[in-house]
């Protein structure tokens, strides 16, 4: 006999396939409607089942339905394996999908109409059209890019001539410096924000000002709720040396926030792998806001020199003294942050001095 009445309510949780790079549960309603029915069937040679009791249970599935779903926790994305292939094919539902040699990331959207393709790192691009056949035919129809550096977009020239490449206007200025044929100058450009519509998907850009490099655009799938920010943020990790190779600090700054504004469950960074969830992207953000607090003390605890020159010889290493200070600034500086953050993020104890020194030189400008 049934113990308790709701028994036959629990969810059941579909754990899916490891190959879309994702460790998650959702809940099944049809075959949680199917466990009702087979409950109740079960049972009914064992108490009697009265339509009163049959309703209670539908009322309690309905509500359930319409529960559960705002409760759900977020996808945590698995580190990918990369095999003979040489790429990881991840999935974020709705057409969206990332892709992965273990250093460098893209991504690219099916819609009805063709595929949109964002990036081509010379690592893996000739692999790129491969990973695209495993969910759909469509051919391509644009490629954007993130920003205008080879680690990325190196590959950019394997699509054709007649897909349409899409960039911010001062990355357009960039490549035709460089004049890489293996980068073509993109042909549809933009200055603020340009929203790509294509067979029911929808890519929107825009460029919040310098920040990595002149063009480093934010990318932001609205369906899907997922951001892209290119050599910014990584889950779980510090930015790289030098806040990424910022070019402008304080706008390396601004943007995470600038990003924050999109309605994102999940965020793609340039590299280093997996995916990562909002939360994750919050934590990192902290760091880097923490970053000013802490160089700021450690610049009221140790004071500049009375004078900035060598006191033996002048000529010999002008930047001597000046040196010295930042250097002592900047390991009292990682100190404080290695404290705080070398057991939360990875890369702290590799870089926190590195963004110290980056943001004490900015500081004596901004």
């Amino acid at each position: 006999m049934i113990a308790d009445p709701f028994d036959c309510l629990t969810p059941l949780i579909v754990k899916t396939s490891p190959s879309n790079g994702s460790n998650t549960g959702k809940v099944d309603f049809n075959a949680m409607k199917n466990q009702i029915l087979v409950q109740i069937s079960v049972k009914a040679d064992l108490i009697p089942v009265s339509r009163l009791s049959i309703s209670a249970l539908w009322i309690v599935f309905f509500l359930a339905q319409m529960l559960i779903p705002a409760q759900a926790v977020d996808i945590r994305f698995q580190e990918p394996i990369i095999g003979s292939k040489g790429y990881h094919l991840g999935s974020y539902g709705g057409g969206a999908y990332w892709i992965s040699d273990g250093r460098t990331n893209s991504m690219f959207i099916v819609s009805d109409e063709g595929v949109i393709v964002i990036d081509a790192p010379p690592s893996y691009a000739d692999k790129i059209p491969d990973a695209i056949r495993e969910v759909t035919e469509q051919p391509v129809k644009y490629f954007i890019y993130s920003h205008y550096h080879k680690d990325h977009t190196g590959g950019a020239a394997i699509f054709g001539d007649e897909v349409i490449r899409v960039g911010h206007a001062l990355t357009a200025k960039e490549l035709r410096r460089v004049n890489d044929p293996n980068r073509p100058v993109p042909s549809l450009t933009f200055d603020e924000a340009y929203t790509i519509k294509l067979g029911g998907q929808e890519v929107e850009l825009s460029y919040p000002g310098l920040q990595h490099t002149p063009g480093n655009i934010i990318i932001y799938l609205p369906k899907q709720q997922v951001l892209m920010l290119v050599d910014i943020i990584y889950p779980d990790l510090v930015p790289f040396a030098r806040l990424g190779l910022a070019a402008h600090t304080p706008g390396f700054i601004e943007v995470i926030e600038k990003a924050k504004e999109n309605n994102f469950k999940y965020f793609q960074g340039g590299h280093l792998a997996r995916p990562g969830t909002r939360q994750e992207y919050l934590v990192v953000q902290e760091y880097v806001l923490d970053l000013r607090n802490s160089a700021l003390t450690a610049m009221k605890n140790i004071r500049p020199p009375l004078s900035l020159k060598p006191s033996d010889n002048l000529v010999s290493d002008p930047y001597y003294s000046m040196h010295a200070y930042f250097e002592a600034v900047s390991e009292a500086c990682a100190q404080i942050v290695i404290e705080k953050w070398g057991g939360r993020l990875k890369g702290a104890r590799s870089f926190s001095k590195s963004h110290c020194w980056t943001v004490i030189l900015d500081s004596r400008t901004n």
